[in-house]
């Protein structure tokens, strides 16, 4: 029984920190990016994105932490083909913005794939020696 918990509370920790740490990354590097090389979003008025991610600061959280959340149940059930389904979905849904700002889209969903595969490996890892 104590084995079970164990595994479940490195299962959620990981998730957790996964969250944390690629919210973090989004929030800093992409701002940073833009800052460094300012002919990444010619397309948009910087002050109205500004604007507007402020306005869909919260929705933006929910949307990487139910994305992550998927990630986890696909990658641990090792069904990576389906990660389509995410970059599928995020594209239709969000498609007027990604032709306005696709380097903010595409490399946020990057940072939270690439983020939770490595996290899910390590986990794994763990879990075999507990």
């Amino acid at each position: 029984m104590t084995e079970h918990l164990c595994k479940y509370a490195a299962i959620i920790g990981s998730f957790l920190i996964t969250v944390a740490f690629t919210s973090v990354l989004i929030r800093t590097a992409i701002p940073w990016l833009r800052k460094e090389n300012p002919n990444i979003s010619k397309n948009i008025n910087e002050a109205d994105h500004i604007e507007k991610v402020a306005w869909h600061k919260n929705i933006g959280f929910w949307i990487g932490l139910f994305e992550i959340m998927i990630i986890y149940v696909l990658a641990f059930h090792r069904e990576y083909s389906a990660l389509a389904i995410i970059i599928g979905a995020k594209e239709y849904v969000r498609k007027e913005k990604i032709v306005m700002d696709p380097i903010y889209y595409m490399l946020g969903t990057i940072i939270n794939i690439g983020i939770a595969l490595v996290m899910v490996a390590v986990t794994k890892e763990v879990i075999r020696f507990i």
